[in-house]
Parts: structure tokens; sequence; C-alpha cells
């Protein structure tokens, strides 16, 4: 049984793109699983297991505070679309992998990530780093590159960007990242597959 994480942090997600994520995983991911909302409104998701906060970082830095899992874990954005099954993003190969970003070769989009045996990306974060000028506006994805040594890229053509590939190029995952966001699309691959 393996977790799966997201974070809900304000309001700049509605409560529908929690409900829409959990049934694409399981819609989408036949290993065993447990789908975990990481949110300091658990009331706001009746109808999903969630975990408050373990620390009060804004936005993005809630990211980082999963790390502190002593399980591995695979991780989604909450702007995503999942079109294709998603099993390869487990089963792929031991170690830490996440996205290759689009606009920056070489640096990490933490759109979706397969964490294991991280825990020092947690206990090593200083709270400054949250308003160091340096870490903006990667935030999140720079630390996470910058800590985890051995991090690998998952195979291009997975994960597609919305904003630099377009929604008419294959792929198993689409990212939101910037605008618009899912429910501001019509695009056929988002109203077949985000639901």
């Amino acid at each position: 049984m393996i977790d799966v994480l997201c974070v809900r942090w304000s309001d700049k997600y509605a409560p529908e793109y929690v409900h829409k994520l959990k049934r694409m995983v399981e819609r989408h991911l036949t290993i065993p699983h447990k789908f975990i909302c990481v949110t300091p409104r658990p009331e706001e998701l009746p109808d999903i297991k969630c975990e408050q906060p373990i620390e009060d970082w804004p936005g993005w830095w809630q990211i980082i505070t999963l790390f502190n899992r002593d399980k591995p874990f695979l991780f989604f954005g909450l702007d995503v679309v999942i079109a294709d099954n998603i099993d390869c993003f487990v089963k792929y190969q031991h170690g830490t992998w996440g996205v290759e970003h689009w606009k920056k070769p070489g640096k990490l989009n933490s759109t979706v990530m397969w964490v294991e045996n991280c825990n020092h990306v947690y206990a090593n974060f200083d709270e400054k780093t949250i308003t160091d000028p340096a870490y903006w506006p990667e935030s999140d994805q720079k630390w996470i590159w910058e800590q985890v040594k051995d991090l690998k890229y998952y195979p291009q053509g997975w994960v597609a960007s919305c904003q630099f590939d377009g929604l008419d190029k294959p792929a198993k995952v689409y990212s939101f990242h910037g605008y618009p966001k899912n429910h501001q699309i019509m695009h056929i691959t988002v109203t077949q597959n985000w639901y």
C-alpha cells in the first residue's frame, strides 16, 4: 500500500480540485494506495482522508513538510489532469523522481514526484528560506533540487505542460502550472479526464 499525497493550503484551489484528483488517481493507479490530502481545513473535505500540516508554512512550502514521512510516497500538485495509467510513476525505478522543468532544463518541477528516503529535505530546511529572494519563483522546487543529490527525472512525454506543450500532445499527466487553471479550460483533454 502506497501513499498518494496532495496539499491544499488556501482558497487558490477549490475543494473540487482535491475530489477530482482523488477520482483520477483511483481510475488510473492500479497499485493499492491510500489518498491523503495535507490541509489545515479538513472540514472542507469531509469525504477525503486528511492530515493536519506539521508546520505553518505558506502555500507550496508545505510540500517540504511531506519529506518528513518515513515511507515512500507519490505526490501530485492539485493543478494536474491525469489522462492515462500512472503505475509507472511508482514502478519505474528506485530512488526519488520528479519532472524536469520544461523551461529550465536540469531543474525540478514538483508537479509529480515519487519520493524515497529523503527526510533530510525537511530536516535541513531553514524557515528563513521562505522569504529568501534567491528562492523566488522556484521556491520549494529549488530547495528540493538542491537537497536531493541523486534526483532523477521521469522520461520526457510522461508529463506535459499546458503552458509549453499544449493539450494536444499525448501524455499521462498534464500540468497546469501558471494560468489558466483546470476549471478555466474547456479543451477535450480536460473535459474528458478532469472529473
